[in-house]
C-alpha cells in the first residue's frame, strides 16, 4: 500500500525584542530567562457554518427613499452581512458588503430614488460564513428605464496602428456599456463575440490583428437591462488588405446519390465560402442565387436540395473581412434518380456486451440502380442504454453505422432518411459472453484516508474477476482501474470513486466499483499540523522544535517584551479568528480576524498593540497561546493551543 499524507504546517515565531531601560546595569544584575516550549493539546471545535439565507426579498417602489431587505431566518446563524451592487454579477456588478445584522431586515437608506440595486445576504456564525443567497432586486421612488441605443458609434481606421478606438455612443443614464465584434457582417454568417464592458465612452481593441477590418457593435445598460445593438461600424489598425482571390478548380458530382458534393482548392486568407447556383450557365440566362454560407474551414459542401434529372451550375466565392472575391469558374452536377426504397444488413443479429457491429444501408432508385448510403441515412437504437451508435462529433475516426453492444439486452435498429420518407428495421440483442468472467469483485484500502491533497497512488486496490465455472483469473484478462477525483483541495467527507473494468481475450467486460472515503480525521488532526519556534535575540537566531525542551541561551533584560507571528506553509486558506494569551487564568489580550493565506504571515497581536512583559512573571511561570482557525475550503474549525514556559533565573 502506498500512502501520502499532505500536511498543513504552522510556524508560531516568537520574536522576542528587548527595550533597554534608561538606567545602567552590571551584567550580573540582568535577569536570566529561558523559554521552554511544548504542545500540550489540540482540540477540535464541532462548528459548521451555516446555510445560506433564502427568501430574500426587496421592497419595489414601495417606499421613497429606502429599499426594504427581509429574509427568512437561519438557526445556526449569529449574524447576517448584506452585499449590494447595481449591475448583476454576470454584467460586471460588484457585490459590496453594505452592513451586518442580527435580525431577519434591513432598511437601505443609501439609495437613489429611480435606481434599480441587487441584494445578496449571506449568514454567519462561529463556524464561518455561508455561500451567497440568490439575489433579489429592490428600488425607491418610480420605477426606471433601460438606457436608449448608443448611435453614432465610431472605429478608428489604420491609426493608430497598435488599436481601434471606438467612441461615440455615450448615452444618458447607462452605468456601463457592452463592446462586441465580428470579423465579417452577421448576413454573411459573422458571429458576434463580447470583447469588453467599460463604464468609459473610450474603448480601446488592442485585441484586434494588424490588417483586418473589424465590425463594431455597442449595447448600454444600467440596473434596469440592455439596450438593443447599435449600428455597426467597422475599423482597422495598420496597412489595409484587401478581399481574397477566387476559389479555384472548383468540382461538381455527377450521379452521385441524393445530393451533389461540391469542393475546391483552399484560399488562404478566406474566412467563409459562399456557395452560389442557377439552373443554367450565365451565357444561357443562369441568374447565380447564393444558397449558402460555410465555414473556410471547409472545402466542400453537399448539396441535398435537388431533384434528380436535373442539371444544375455551381459557383463558390470566397470572403474576408474586406469582402468578397470574384465569382470562381463554374461547374455543372447532377444526382440520381428518386429514392423508391431501403434495406439495412445485416438482418436480426446478437453481438457481446463490449463489442461491435457495422450495418450499412442500400438504396434503390427509379431508374433500377442501387448504392450504398450508409453515411446519407440517420441511426438509431431503441435503447441506448443496451446498445448505442458512433458519435461523430465525440470520435472523428468512428464510422456511420457503427454500433456498439455495452449492457444485455434486446433493440430495434432504425436506419431513415428523412428527405424520401424512407425507413429499416433490423433487431440486435446484446447478451454477455458466456466465456467472460462473470463477475468482479472491487477492494480499495485503505478506505479511509487522511489527505489534504488526493491521489490514486494513496490506495491499493484488488480486482478479481471469476470465471463462471472455475473461480479462477481467465487467460488473457486485463485488469484496469482509475480513481474518480473531481476537486483537488478536499472537503471533509467527501466520497470518491474507484472504477475497475475487466476485459478478457475475447473483448467482453465487466465492472465494478466500490466508494472510497476521504475526510480529515479528527482524532488525527495533530499529524496535519506542526509547530517550530523561532527565538530571536540581537543578531542570534536560534530554531527550536515545537516537540523538544530546549532552552534559549542568552541573557534577558528586565522588562523585555515579545510578540508572536503565524506563518501559514499549507496551500490551504484559512481565517484566522482570534488569537488569545493566557496567563494561568490571567487573561492578556487578544487579535482581531485575518484571513491567512496560503505562505502567508501575520502578526498576532499587532492590531491590538498588545505587549507582554517579562518582569510580570514568577519564576517557571506558563504561558497558553491559543488560536482559532477555520479552513476556508472545508469550513472545519479547529482550536489549537500552545503552552510555554517563561524561565527567569
Amino acid at each position: 500500500m502506498k500512502k501520502s499524507i499532505s500536511t498543513i504546517l504552522f510556524i508560531i515565531v516568537f520574536a522576542l525584542s528587548f527595550n533597554v531601560p534608561a538606567w545602567s546595569q552590571t551584567q550580573k544584575d540582568i535577569p536570566k530567562v529561558r523559554a521552554e516550549n511544548f504542545i500540550t493539546g489540540i482540540t477540535i471545535a464541532q462548528a459548521n457554518p451555516p446555510q445560506s439565507p433564502t427568501g430574500v426579498s426587496a421592497s419595489d417602489g414601495t417606499f421613497s427613499n429606502q429599499v426594504q431587505v427581509t429574509w427568512n431566518i437561519i438557526p445556526a446563524a449569529t449574524t447576517y452581512l448584506i452585499y449590494r451592487a447595481e449591475l448583476p454579477s454576470s454584467k460586471g456588478g460588484k457585490s459590496v458588503q453594505i452592513a451586518q445584522t442580527n435580525e431577519t431586515n434591513f432598511t437601505d437608506d443609501s439609495v437613489n430614488n429611480g435606481t434599480r440595486y441587487y441584494y445578496w445576504i449571506k449568514a454567519k456564525n462561529t463556524g464561518g460564513i455561508s455561500k451567497f443567497s440568490a439575489f433579489d432586486t429592490g428600488y425607491c421612488g418610480a420605477y426606471g428605464s433601460k438606457p436608449a441605443t448608443p448611435s453614432n458609434i465610431e472605429a478608428t481606421d489604420g491609426l493608430p496602428s497598435n488599436k481601434i478606438i471606438i467612441t461615440g455612443y455615450e448615452v444618458p443614464d447607462a452605468t456601463i456599456y457592452e463592446i462586441y465584434r465580428a470579423n465579417i457582417p452577421v448576413f454573411f454568417g459573422g458571429q458576434i463575440q463580447s470583447i469588453g464592458i467599460t463604464s468609459n465612452t473610450t474603448f480601446d481593441d488592442t485585441t484586434s490583428e494588424t490588417g483586418n477590418r473589424y465590425y463594431y457593435w455597442v449595447k448600454s445598460r444600467n440596473s434596469w437591462g440592455v439596450s438593443n445593438y447599435s449600428l455597426f461600424d467597422t475599423g482597422y489598425r495598420g496597412i489595409a488588405l484587401s478581399s481574397p482571390s477566387a476559389p479555384q478548380s472548383l468540382s461538381a458530382t455527377e450521379g452521385t446519390p441524393l445530393n451533389i458534393t461540391l469542393s475546391w482548392n483552399t484560399v488562404d486568407d478566406a474566412l467563409v465560402y459562399e456557395i452560389w447556383r442557377a439552373n443554367n450557365p450565365v451565357s444561357a440566362g443562369g441568374k447565380p442565387k447564393r444558397i449558402n454560407i460555410i465555414s473556410s474551414t471547409l472545402q466542400s459542401y453537399s448539396d441535398t436540395l435537388v431533384s434528380s434529372g436535373n442539371t444544375y451550375y455551381y459557383w463558390v466565392k470566397a470572403r474576408n473581412s474586406w469582402g468578397s472575391s470574384s465569382y470562381s469558374s463554374y461547374d455543372s452536377g447532377y444526382c440520381r434518380g428518386a429514392l423508391n426504397s431501403m434495406t439495412i444488413s445485416p438482418d436480426d443479429s446478437s453481438i457481446f456486451v463490449g463489442d461491435t457491429l457495422q450495418y450499412s444501408a442500400t438504396g434503390y432508385f427509379e431508374d433500377g440502380s442501387s448504392s450504398e448510403i450508409t453515411e446519407q441515412v440517420t441511426w438509431r437504437s431503441s435503447n441506448k442504454d443496451i446498445a448505442s451508435f458512433c458519435d461523430k462529433s465525440l470520435d472523428q475516426n468512428c464510422e456511420d453505422g457503427l454500433v456498439i453492444g455495452s449492457n444485455e439486452g434486446n433493440v430495434l435498429i432504425t436506419a431513415s432518411i428523412g428527405d424520401w420518407g424512407l425507413t429499416d428495421n433490423s433487431n440486435l440483442s446484446v447478451i454477455f459472453d458466456p466465456n467472460a468472467p462473470a463477475d468482479i469483485e472491487v477492494n480499495a484500502f485503505p478506505n479511509t484516508i487522511i489527505s489534504n491533497n488526493f491521489d490514486a497512488s494513496d490506495i491499493d486496490v484488488t480486482v478479481i474477476p471469476i470465471d463462471t465455472v472455475s473461480g479462477e483469473i481467465v487467460d488473457g484478462t486485463q485488469v484496469d482501474f482509475k480513481v474518480i477525483s473531481g476537486n483537488a483541495n478536499l472537503n471533509s467527507n467527501t466520497k470518491y470513486t474507484v472504477n475497475a473494468k475487466v476485459t478478457n481475450s475475447l473483448k467482453s467486460s465487466r465492472s465494478g466499483s466500490i466508494s472510497l472515503q476521504v475526510k480529515v480525521n479528527e482524532t488525527d488532526v495533530a499529524k496535519l499540523i506542526d509547530i517550530d519556534v523561532v527565538s530571536k535575540y540581537s543578531s542570534m537566531f536560534e530554531t527550536i522544535p515545537a516537540s523538544s525542551s530546549v532552552y534559549i541561551n542568552g541573557y534577558y533584560q528586565a522588562g523585555s517584551s515579545f510578540g508572536l507571528t503565524i506563518t501559514n506553509k499549507s496551500n490551504r486558506i484559512f481565517t484566522l479568528k482570534k488569537s488569545e494569551l493566557w496567563n494561568g487564568n490571567d487573561f492578556l489580550g487578544e487579535s482581531t480576524e485575518k484571513d491567512l493565506l496560503s505562505g502567508g504571515q501575520l502578526d498576532a497581536f499587532e492590531s491590538s498593540g498588545m505587549q507582554f512583559t517579562l518582569l510580570s512573571l514568577t519564576k517557571d511561570e506558563g504561558i497558553t497561546f491559543k488560536y482559532y482557525l477555520i479552513d476556508q475550503i472545508s469550513y472545519d474549525s479547529f482550536i489549537v493551543e500552545y503552552d510555554f514556559k517563561i524561565k527567569i533565573y
